[in-house]
């Protein structure tokens, strides 16, 4: 197993690089896993969870876990920001000037705006503030973003893989297919919910949702070209002293 950082030394220069592709693989696994812990700890603690099982926003809301989960949506800004920033490298063959500018606009906006949301949820859980409509729209945006740049994503996964053929292409295809019908199935049972049953059937499908767009930038680099990040250099003090 690799570690998703390392570092180069080059005539007393540290540099520290990172590996897209196991960046994007360890940090959801380790996001995922925080939210199993915590919806488990609220099914064990205060909810009945065969009669009302929480959604990961309904946790974002409620007092005692709001913070928790806040904190780990908030963390993903990391991530996000990282694989569309390193993303917009590997498509700028594939589009006009304009397209380009469109996704990383929409890859800066899902990256902050997501968080938001989340924290929205939390404000209103400890004060009262008229957040509803702001909240809602934008909730709405995330989710039109997402599929809009998606819906980019498989033409240029399509162009790369006639340009560089990938076994993997096809599956990278169904996958984000399979991500557009979660998140829509998704979004339109957070806006129709209204019994109990329904909001189990809600929370469910959010938790598939989330693992599935968990992973999705993972799964991106099955058929893009290795990418590694660069964070600068680290100049050793012996160099600044002479």
């Amino acid at each position: 197993m690799k570690f998703p950082f390392y570092a180069t030394n080059q005539r007393d220069r540290v540099q520290i690089h990172l590996r897209l592709e196991h960046f994007l693989l360890y940090w959801p696994i380790a996001t995922l896993i925080s939210l199993i812990i915590v919806i488990s700890t609220s099914c064990v603690y205060t909810f009945s969870c065969s009669e009302f099982l929480p959604t990961v926003s309904y946790l974002a809301a409620y007092n005692g876990y709001d913070r928790i989960i806040v904190f780990i949506v908030t963390a993903q800004i990391i991530p996000l920001l990282i694989f569309f920033m390193s993303a917009s490298v590997l498509y700028f063959d594939y589009y006009d000037c304009i397209d380009r500018f469109t996704l990383k606009i929409i890859g800066v906006f899902t990256s902050l705006a997501l968080p938001a949301v989340v924290v929205m949820d939390e404000v209103n859980s400890s004060y009262y503030f008229p957040f509803d409509k702001i909240h809602t729209i934008s909730l709405s945006g995330v989710v039109v973003a997402l599929a809009v740049w998606m819906g980019f994503s498989l033409e240029w996964v399509w162009k790369s893989h006639k340009k560089t053929p990938s076994p993997y292409t096809k599956f990278v295809i169904g996958y984000v297919i399979l991500c557009l019908f979660s998140l829509y199935d998704s979004y339109r049972e957070w806006k129709t919910a209204e019994g109990p049953n329904d909001y189990i059937k809600l929370a469910i499908k959010e938790y598939i949702t989330i693992g599935l767009l968990a992973f999705l930038p993972r799964i991106y680099c099955l058929v893009l070209s290795k990418v590694q990040v660069s964070f600068g250099q680290i100049i050793k003090a012996s160099e600044l002293d002479s």
